[in-house]
């Protein structure tokens, strides 16, 4: 499992969350495999926290999301000529979208 960092959470129509306890979320590190959400629509999706924006322990503690409705992978390289981004890749983004809101993370590399 990888590293995450929260970027962003959106309501559907992608205007940020600013309630104290979503904006408490941005910048958090979880841990996930992008399997985490592969084929699990309509599950919660359920992801350790590592640590929080200024890097305290967070161990035992949760990130529970309503019901999944989608996700997305977006890899990127900047090495010049790469031609399999999937295997050579220095930026990853998921992108989870749940009944309530929306949540970019971005792999820590």
């Amino acid at each position: 499992m990888a590293e995450y960092k929260i970027k962003s959470i959106k309501d559907l129509n992608g205007k940020r969350r600013t309630t104290k306890d979503y904006k408490a979320r941005i910048g958090r590190i979880v841990k996930m495999s992008t399997n985490e959400f592969k084929g699990k629509q309509d599950e919660q999706l359920v992801l350790p926290y590592v640590r929080d924006k200024d890097g305290n322990d967070m161990s035992g503690k949760y990130l529970i999301t309503s019901k999944m409705q989608g996700g997305q992978i977006k890899r990127s390289s900047s090495k010049s000529g790469c031609i399999l981004p999937d295997l050579d890749f220095d930026k990853e983004i998921v992108t989870v979208t749940t009944e309530n809101s929306i949540f970019t993370f971005e792999r820590l590399m």
